[in-house]
């Protein structure tokens, strides 16, 4: 069967079509690629540096929330009003301490095993440094500063 010249031409279009087709099948895989390996870049950048990471020992720190309201400032007028925290205060201040109130305290209740229950009281200081720094009162008793870091056993 012999085909007529338009149809000829229309075949060679479809033809060139395809093939433009094909070209553009080529530059999306091209560009797809380049894509893929600039985020797989991408990610190996903002991996953490080690996927092993140490095993720490179970805490039940994170459980303990600090105390507000009426309860927190009772017990924050019962400490600053006692004689341990009016010592602990003036021999702080005679080192160049400087105390950050009534407000900066901090107060968290817990039971501990062994010791019943237990309130935990820290009374923020500048030390001459400009620092803060937290002293704390266990069941009204001092026990001195705090150790720094956020997290210590």
């Amino acid at each position: 069967m012999k085909q007529s010249a338009e149809q000829e031409g229309s075949l060679a279009g479809m033809k060139n079509d395809r093939c433009d087709i094909k070209k553009g099948g080529k530059e999306m895989k091209r560009s797809l690629a380049v894509l893929c390996g600039s985020l797989l870049v991408l990610l190996l950048f903002l991996a953490p540096g080690s996927a092993v990471l140490a095993a720490e020992e179970p805490c039940e720190c994170e459980s303990l929330k600090p105390l507000q309201g009426a309860e927190r400032n009772k017990i924050v007028a019962g400490l600053i009003s006692g004689d341990v925290f009016k010592n602990v205060r003036a021999e702080l201040l005679s080192q160049g301490f400087k105390w950050s109130g009534a407000g900066a305290i901090e107060v968290i209740k817990t039971e501990m095993p062994g010791f019943g229950p237990v309130t935990m009281v820290g009374a923020a200081f500048v030390n001459p440094d400009g620092k803060t720094e937290r002293h704390v009162f266990i069941n009204g008793a001092y026990a001195g500063p705090a150790p720094e870091g956020p997290h210590t056993h």
